[in-house]
């Protein structure tokens, strides 16, 4: 589901980009960002969204790491270096040198 064309209220959409963020580009979190966060949720909930994010994130790489297989709803691999979301579960990382 793409949330940014949904019906879902602002405040929901927000919180999603800023996990996305969060999960993809922690580096792209900035000042303004979080200012503007801040209409919508408060510190504590700002910072539990990220707790929230990282701490999925930190569980499925330890999970990986044992080996574990995330199979997504048809059965294809979702661990599979070649697969959709490449060997960190997250996103396809192709080096320029190979």
């Amino acid at each position: 589901m793409d949330y940014e064309d949904s019906d879902l209220a602002e405040r929901e959409k927000r919180a999603l980009r800023y996990a996305d963020l969060v999960k993809y580009n922690p580096q792209g979190v900035t000042e303004e960002l979080l200012h503007d966060l801040r209409a919508y949720f408060s510190d504590e909930e700002i910072n539990e969204i990220a707790v929230t994010v990282m701490s999925y994130g930190v569980f499925h790489h330890w999970r990986s790491s044992l080996g574990e297989d995330i199979v997504s709803e048809d059965g294809l691999s979702l661990a599979d270096p070649d697969g959709p979301f490449g060997r960190d579960g997250f996103t396809i990382v192709r080096s320029s040198t190979g």
